[in-house]
């Protein structure tokens, strides 16, 4: 069986999120081997989204500083007592 065919039997058992994916990836692939890369849009993450990482990277770095949890549970007990 040739690649392509085992590749549409695969994608065959894909939901449509999934099918998305893949198309999403073989377009990427197709502007990168064409050296079309630079013409591949990328999103630029906007400025909340772009805080929100480096809120991330700065709690990774010094998870000390930071509240912890050992149970989901306990996170729902948090919140409820501020209800």
């Amino acid at each position: 069986m040739l690649n392509k065919e085992m590749v549409i039997n695969l994608i065959n058992g894909l939901n449509d999120n999934q099918i998305q994916q893949v198309f999403n990836f073989a377009k990427f692939l197709r502007a990168e081997s064409s050296g079309l890369l630079d013409d591949y849009i990328l999103e630029t993450p906007n400025a909340e989204t772009l805080e929100a990482i480096e809120e991330i990277e700065k709690m990774s770095k010094n998870p000390s500083e930071y509240k912890s949890y050992s149970s989901f549970n306990e996170i729902l007990e948090e919140v409820m007592q501020d209800v």
